[in-house]
């Protein structure tokens, strides 16, 4: 299934593969930003016999702010009593995956390509509203018990380096009610040239 919102999308279109085939395809326009329309795509997929809600998206790459504003519109859409899914490039950073000296490098690099500097204020409201980050869930062992806590530990750097610049900004979040049916037992991110990310891999486990 493929995104669908408009040929201004063009390259920023998003995609979802499932087996067996995914249901309810909807494809969603989101701000239009220095003439880019960012977009996202979501349908319903069946793991393991149950229901999912899954949405893949590609948020502005220049400001905390917009991206802010372009996730309110997709979550707004996404069902929160119900298994649900949330991945895609989101062009966010959430600072503390790394030691404050990677940090600084991260800040000079990212303001030398005309990128803002890191903010969390997008992984914060993530947060907050009760998405679990599915990668750091999985390096914790599965459990939710010491997640919140964990946030604010660096990951391997292995699990970092998911874009050009070897930071990460793609991301896969489950909601509460998905957490009540998997665990997010293993991850790693693929060694992979087919695009200037490398892919994330979460496996989930029925509980």
């Amino acid at each position: 299934v493929i995104s669908s919102a408009g040929a201004a999308a063009a390259w920023g279109a998003n995609a979802l593969l499932a087996r067996p085939a995914v249901t309810d395809p909807c494809a969603l326009a989101l701000d239009v930003v220095a003439g880019e329309l960012r977009s996202a795509v979501r349908g319903v997929v069946t793991l393991g016999g149950v229901t999912v809600t899954v949405a893949a998206t590609h948020l502005d790459v220049h400001d905390e702010a917009v991206r802010c504003a372009q996730y309110a519109q997709l979550a707004a859409t996404l069902p929160r009593e119900t298994p649900a899914l949330l991945l895609g490039d989101f062009n966010a950073l959430r600072p503390d995956d790394y030691e404050p000296r990677r940090r600084q490098e991260i800040t000079d690099k990212r303001l030398a390509a005309g990128l803002d500097a890191p903010d969390d204020a997008l992984m914060r409201r993530l947060d907050a509203e009760g998405w679990y980050d599915l990668v750091r869930l999985a390096a914790l062992g599965g459990g939710v018990a010491g997640y919140r806590e964990a946030l604010r530990a660096p990951l391997p750097r292995a699990l970092t380096a998911t874009s050009r610049f070897a930071t990460r900004v793609d991301y896969i979040f489950g909601n509460a009610a998905l957490l009540a049916r998997f665990a997010a037992t293993s991850t790693l991110v693929g060694d992979s040239d087919a695009s200037d990310h490398r892919p994330v891999v979460v496996t989930l486990t029925p509980v």
